[in-house]
């Protein structure tokens, strides 16, 4: 018998762990983490090999629906959409809270770029190597953009931000020639 109960609080700390892990689920053409403490997901990486490579245009959806639970997209995690050179536009959701480290490493084909208001935090090398950006608008409630974040954006000629923000704090995260203008 105490075998048996052993056997059983065993299983359910087993079940009560892996219920507290994020599972990774695709939907539509892309994939997401799903988190468990609140109905938010996270743009991720494809498994495997990385299907976006071929994408041209890209919408990310301000929330997507999984077994009946609508999830807000909030964050787009690290290396998601790395060196997807063929890349020439996105369209970033509403809801997103947060752009992980080198989210958009290397996507050479980015001309333009608008960061949506709810965005808060913009990390380290995010956009590090987007060699055609050229207009950057984020919105007004960035609150930190991380060293590099535009490093080697070597067609970057305008980077546009709300009044207000203070600009010497992120200025490493810029090349010299940028223009930085506040809206």
């Amino acid at each position: 018998m105490k075998k048996l109960c052993l056997a059983l609080c065993m299983m359910l700390s087993v079940v009560s762990i892996n219920s507290l892990h994020a599972s990774t689920v695709k939907v539509d053409s892309l994939y997401y983490e799903l988190r468990t403490d609140a109905p938010k997901a996270n743009v991720v990486k494809c498994p495997a090999t990385n299907l976006y490579l071929n994408y041209t245009s890209l919408r990310i959806p301000d929330s997507i629906e999984y077994r009946g639970v609508k999830y807000a997209v909030t964050g787009i995690s690290e290396n998601a959409f790395a060196k997807c050179t063929n890349l020439t536009s996105v369209e970033l959701p509403k809801t997103l809270v947060y752009i992980d480290f080198r989210a958009f490493y290397g996507c050479t084909g980015l001309t333009e770029l608008i960061i949506p208001d709810r965005v808060v935090t913009i990390m380290q090398r995010a956009f590090q190597h987007c060699e055609g950006l050229q207009i950057v608008k984020i919105g007004k409630n960035v609150q930190f953009i991380d060293a590099n974040s535009f490093a080697d954006c070597y067609s970057l000629q305008e980077f546009r931000y709300p009044r207000g923000l203070d600009i010497t704090e992120i200025r490493d995260a810029f090349r010299e020639h940028t223009r930085l203008i506040p809206y």
